[in-house]
């Protein structure tokens, strides 16, 4: 059960924490002309950024450091979190309110970290 909550905050993580509202034309078309030039990309460097990134919130959430995990995120209503219940379904929260109110939730009914058994 625990692999399959690092695993769901995972993929949060990976789909959610960098995503970033564009409001000009001129920045939409700076990120499209970006997103279709990848010949300087360094893939290997955006990994290792990506998996601190996870690294950093999954250790922030298991220490039940709410400062820490918060700096891992955006915090704006796009934003979704979602993870695996214990029958095989899911859950998720949409928007930053939702997201930092049920995480501060289960920080204060789970205190000493870890994954309730």
């Amino acid at each position: 059960m625990k692999k399959l909550l690092i695993i769901g905050l995972a993929v949060s993580t990976i789909a959610f924490v960098n995503c970033k509202k564009t409001t000009t034309e001129s920045s939409i078309k700076s990120d499209q002309i970006a997103m279709n030039d990848v010949s300087s990309l360094d893939v290997d460097k955006e990994l290792d950024a990506i998996m601190a990134v996870i690294k950093s919130e999954t250790e922030c959430f298991f220490s039940r450091d709410y400062d820490c995990w918060k700096k891992n995120w955006v915090t704006e209503d796009h934003v979704a979190l979602t993870w695996n219940v214990d029958d095989g379904t899911f859950e998720a929260n949409i928007g930053w309110d939702a997201i930092s109110k049920s995480t501060l939730k289960h920080f204060k009914e789970h205190p000493l970290g870890g994954v309730p058994s």
